[in-house]
This record gives C-alpha cells, sequence and structure tokens, in this order.
C-alpha cells in the first residue's frame, strides 16, 4: 500500500464517521388536513405559495431549538390589525387606514425557541372583535407549497401567517394582514471542527504530517 494513503485513510474514516453523525437541520413541522389553494384575488398572490393550511385540523410544531424572525409584509384591510408573540416579545399594530402593502418586509424582531408546539404563542387579533386568533382557527393562515394534506410534514424554516380580521362573517381570504416567520435552527452546521472532530482526525492527520516531515528531511 502507498505509505501516503497508509496514514491518510484513518483520517478520513475519522471524518467520514464526523459527517455521518450529522443531524438533520431543525424546521417547521406542520399537521394539517384543510388545504385550500391561495386566493388570486387580493394584493399578495404574486408573492405567496399557491396553497394555505387553516382550521381546526392544523398543528405547527418545529423539530428543534432556534431564533425565530419575525417580519411584517403588509395589510390591505380597512381595520387595525395586531400581531403578537410573548415569546419574542413582540406586539405590533398597524393602524386601520395604514394599508402599507407595497412589497418591501421588515423586521419585527426574533426570540430563541424551544422545540416542541408554536400553537400557543402566536396570535393575531383586530379591534372589530376578531382576537385572540392563533394556529388551528379559521382566522389563521399558514401559507405553504403543496395541495394534499400534510402529516407532520417539514415545510421548511419560512412560513407565511395570513390573518383574516373578518374571520366571523366568513371573509376567508387570510391576506388581510401578513407576516411571515424565518427559523434559524440553533444546530447549524459550523465550518470550524470541533474539538472532538480534531481528536478523531489526530492519530492519521499527525502520523501524514511525520511521514512528510522525515521525507523532507
Amino acid at each position: 500500500m502507498n505509505s501516503k494513503k497508509h496514514y491518510l485513510l484513518p483520517a478520513l474514516a475519522a471524518a467520514l464517521l464526523v459527517v455521518g453523525a450529522v443531524p438533520a437541520r431543525a424546521g417547521f413541522i406542520l399537521t394539517t388536513d384543510i388545504i385550500n389553494p391561495t386566493p388570486g384575488h387580493n394584493d399578495f398572490n404574486a408573492h405567496l405559495p399557491s396553497y394555505f393550511s387553516q382550521g381546526a385540523g392544523q398543528v405547527l410544531d418545529i423539530s428543534g431549538p432556534g431564533t425565530i424572525e419575525f417580519f411584517f409584509d403588509g395589510k390591505e384591510a380597512g381595520y387595525t390589525n395586531t400581531f403578537r408573540s410573548t415569546i419574542a416579545g413582540i406586539d405590533y399594530t398597524r393602524s386601520a387606514n395604514d394599508l402599507s402593502w407595497n412589497g418591501q418586509s421588515h423586521s419585527l424582531g426574533s426570540g430563541l425557541f424551544g422545540p416542541g408546539s408554536l400553537m400557543g404563542d402566536w396570535i393575531f387579533d383586530s379591534v372589530q372583535g376578531v382576537d385572540n386568533k392563533g394556529i388551528a382557527t379559521n382566522a389563521f393562515g399558514i401559507f405553504l407549497a403543496g395541495s394534499a394534506p400534510l402529516s407532520g410534514v417539514d415545510v421548511g424554516n419560512i412560513i407565511h401567517l395570513g390573518f383574516d380580521d373578518q374571520s366571523e362573517i366568513a371573509d376567508d381570504n387570510h391576506d388581510d394582514f401578513m407576516i411571515t416567520a424565518v427559523f434559524t435552527p440553533a444546530d447549524r452546521p459550523s465550518t470550524v471542527p470541533a474539538p472532538a472532530t480534531l481528536w478523531l482526525l489526530g492519530p492519521g492527520f499527525l502520523g501524514f504530517a511525520a511521514r512528510r516531515k522525515r521525507e523532507s528531511s
């Protein structure tokens, strides 16, 4: 066997062992049995996925810890609307006459979220009495790709949230007030090897380095 290969093989094997042990990235997990086409009669249609979920069969989780940043995308309703996240410390209101949809998003802030259910934290309100509307209500839409019912499916790290601020009278377009949530996992892979990785690489790497030194002397 070539002497260089002899020293390199342990290092390569150790590297493959470490790479193989890297866990899958965390993301949003959606369970829903109600999927509707995204309405085409409003300002948001061109900027959203083609379907949204809503209603009592909807469950949203994240599969690991990380940071969620929220962005205001706009509103097209003549009502005063609010989005709240207790964990992220967000209480954001846009007034009735502020029809601000222009295709430009801006950050509302972010918070650290642990793995598990998001059901109790994200709330939409309207001054017209449509208040405390969260996930799994008819006023709360989650926009996503795919037209089939989903069961515990990883839907990625970006989702769009829509508030139907007339849900009590079946407006049902879910585009009156739009928020985007962007999740960054805490387990994002590092470009710098961890100390344990360097320890695994050590025997092969040090042997190869010693061999190179003897050959050059």
